[in-house]
């Protein structure tokens, strides 16, 4: 299951397998209202390419789709995990390659997108079912996501979560 909430600016607030409002699943309908007052960005255009890449780096992360998180993560990505373990691309994709991560569940809150030039921060959270190593992990994390724009397409450059407060 892949869930993430409506930003402002007339994003169409696409969410898989349930809706969001207020950081929590319901049956409902997306909440449209605004997260966000004033988004820096080149163009509202800028802002929903970001948001679409964000969308389908999760779901391929879901659905185990290689072949997009191959095209979606930047040459020179540094993934860190939950665990504070950091992943090159390449480490990274063998790593899901192998199965040592199965994601089961991801749902991704955005808070807010800046876009300047050919970067983008994705300020949000991540809450995740998946399996590390097969052992069943339940991740809940706030969550900073680097993008950088290279040839027209957006690409992952860096992705760091951290515990929420409290």
């Amino acid at each position: 299951m892949l869930v993430r909430r409506a930003l402002p600016g007339g994003h169409d607030g696409r969410v898989h397998d349930g809706r969001v409002h207020d950081g929590r699943v319901h049956d409902g309908p997306v909440h449209d209202g605004p997260v966000h007052d004033d988004p820096v960005t080149d163009s509202p255009d800028d802002v929903a390419a970001v948001l679409a890449a964000e969308d389908r780096r999760y779901r391929a992360m879901v659905d185990g789709d290689l072949a997009a998180l191959e095209e979606l993560l930047a040459a020179g990505l540094c993934y860190t995990h939950s665990s504070g373990v950091r992943d090159t691309r390449d480490e990274y994709l063998a790593k899901l390659r192998a199965g040592y991560y199965v994601y089961r569940r991801a749902e991704h809150p955005v808070e807010r997108v800046e876009v300047s030039g050919d970067a983008a921060v994705v300020v949000g959270r991540m809450s995740a079912d998946v399996d590390v190593d097969g052992v069943p992990k339940r991740i809940d994390s706030l969550a900073l996501a680097v993008w950088t724009r290279a040839d027209g397409s957006w690409q992952l450059l860096a992705y760091g979560p951290t515990p929420p407060p409290g």
